[in-house]
């Protein structure tokens, strides 16, 4: 939020120190076309991300659950690889991601993981969600908490099942 009211121009809350970005990309989950699939699609985009001396330092780039486009096992190996190229090279990165288990395990230096997390779920059954990501953290999944939400609203035997099953 800060990245975005700063290169607007607008005032940021508290002391900000950012650097002034030359390119900025925005990536998120593609349908493909024709002629290439998702996957195909979206390594190519990310292939075209100039990157040079001049530039260094200065490129950020947004990733917005790319693991969708491509296999579950694949997909933190190509984000983990995807990350490392682009912060060798200067960039800062930011991925939005379900797959934080699997990328901590190979992170490089200037790479961190920060965790937003559901806390639960209120008396209405909405998930609480503190949007605000704790650095350094590796949240946990919230699949359970939806599951228990969904067989709380729907009242449906399937929803009861998977409930009872996640349980166990």
């Amino acid at each position: 939020q800060n990245i975005t009211l700063f290169r607007m121009g607008l005032p940021v809350d508290g002391e900000v120190h950012l650097p002034m970005f030359s390119d900025v990309y925005y990536f998120a989950k593609t349908k493909g076309s024709s002629s290439k699939g998702a996957f195909e699609t979206l390594l190519t985009q990310m292939s075209g991300i100039a990157v040079d001396e001049n530039k260094s330092g200065r490129v950020l780039i947004l990733a917005d659950e790319i693991e969708a486009v491509t296999e579950p096992g694949v997909a933190g190996k190509i984000i983990s690889a995807t990350a490392e190229y682009f912060t060798k090279r200067g960039c800062f990165m930011i991925l939005a991601t379900h797959l934080g288990a699997e990328i901590s395990k190979s992170l490089v230096e200037g790479m961190r993981i920060d965790g937003i997390e559901a806390k639960g779920l209120d008396e209405d059954f909405n998930l609480v969600v503190d949007h605000n990501p704790v650095m350094g953290r590796l949240a946990s999944s919230t699949p359970e908490l939806i599951v228990e939400r969904m067989a709380n609203a729907h009242k449906g035997e399937y929803f009861n099942f998977l409930f009872e099953q996640i349980k166990k």
